[in-house]
């Protein structure tokens, strides 16, 4: 505001001084003050792109099972690996989730269902094998 009026004396002043140049005076303050807006404009907007792209999901990290000794490991390029029994890595894969809904894709073995609980960070499966399996998050 402080700004503005500054600009109007300055155009008066200049008004008082040159009468065939007061209208381009104030053009050209209005231009070098509607420039300064676009570029705080454009400055915050690609700060909240940055901040967005800097979020990561909340499934990030590893989780293992305490029955079978198990592992997942969830990376934030959407990529992960399977270590069973804890041990070395078994399949890699790549994921994605939906809510609560996870879905793994194995190269060789195709998609995989889990259940992510984000209030308790687990990760829950359905064995066929050795029915629900609970992963917590390490």
């Amino acid at each position: 505001m402080k700004n503005i009026v500054l600009c109007l004396i300055f155009a008066l002043f200049l008004t008082a001084c040159n009468s065939n140049k007061p209208q381009e005076a104030v053009n050209a303050i209005t231009a070098q003050k509607g420039n300064k807006l676009n570029e705080e404009v454009s400055i915050q907007n690609s700060k909240i792109q940055s901040e967005k792209e800097i979020k990561l999901d909340i499934l990030i990290g590893s989780y293992r099972c305490p029955k079978t000794k198990d592992a997942y490991v969830f990376y934030s390029n959407n990529t992960g690996q399977f270590f069973p029994g804890g041990k070395t890595p078994c399949s890699k894969f790549t994921w994605k989730r939906v809510d609560e809904n996870v879905t793994i894709t194995y190269e060789i073995y195709g998609d995989q269902k889990l259940k992510f609980n984000k209030r308790n960070r687990t990760i829950t499966e359905q064995s066929p094998s050795l029915g629900t399996l609970i992963f917590n998050e390490e």
